[in-house]
């Protein structure tokens, strides 16, 4: 299941003008990881998010309070989880119906030996709570939601992060009248330079540049130029 939105490559512009907004990377990175939703308390806590990997498919993060890191297991039909923490076995389920939008399908987790679950979300609303906890920015005439994170190692069972390959996203609730409508765009920060502006051109219409600080730790985001 992916829910990338297209974002055009244009190219770098190279003439220097000021930012409309700077985000220090390293305060905002994995932070959604730990402050979306979860269950439990103390060291018994399970976080849990949504989280995309650099070709837009998206993830159910699950990070127990006592790990470094957390697994990912694709929002998919089919998806089948498992993980054990401080003597508990848990499974994940996606209850998937033909009725319903892909996003309104339900995420379930079960503790072994307990016919209900111990936490139930559709996938729009987890989507909704982790859009909250993004850095607000405005590009434009319009407000998005930044993260910083990694992308996904899909070669592992359960899935892990690959820090090797950074990402920067922003989201947009296009939404309307109380209802939710996520785009999200994704920029591998390899592709941004520390030189030039790179600019990009978004489904939603609006062209958005990013660039680098020379020590790489601020991101740098640009509206359209005058």
């Amino acid at each position: 299941m992916a829910y990338q939105t297209p974002v055009r490559d244009m190219g770098n512009e190279d003439v220097p003008r000021e930012p409309e907004a700077g985000v220090k990377l390293a305060e905002i990175r994995d932070q959604y990881w730990k402050t979306t939703d979860g269950f439990g308390t103390g060291d018994d806590r399970i976080y849990l998010s949504a989280h995309f990997d650099l070709e837009g498919n998206a993830y159910l993060s699950v990070l127990a309070a006592a790990w470094e890191s957390p697994y990912f297991y694709k929002l998919e039909r089919g998806m089948d989880g498992y993980w054990e923490y401080r003597g508990a076995r848990y499974h994940a389920r996606l209850d998937v119906s033909i009725w319903r939008a892909r996003t309104s399908n339900i995420i379930e987790i079960y503790r072994e030996g307990s016919s209900r679950p111990v936490y139930a979300i559709r996938i729009i609303d987890l989507l909704a709570k982790g859009f909250e906890t993004g850095k607000a920015v405005r590009v434009g005439r319009k407000d998005y939601r930044l993260f910083y994170s990694c992308s996904v190692d899909g070669s592992k069972q359960p899935a892990e992060p690959d820090p090797q390959r950074l990402a920067v996203f922003l989201a947009e609730d296009a939404g309307g009248r109380g209802r939710h409508e996520f785009n999200n765009f994704i920029f591998p920060v390899a592709d941004i330079s520390k030189t030039s502006i790179s600019l990009y051109a978004l489904s939603n219409g609006q062209t958005v540049g990013l660039k680098l600080s020379q020590d790489g730790e601020t991101l740098q985001l640009y509206g359209p130029a005058n």
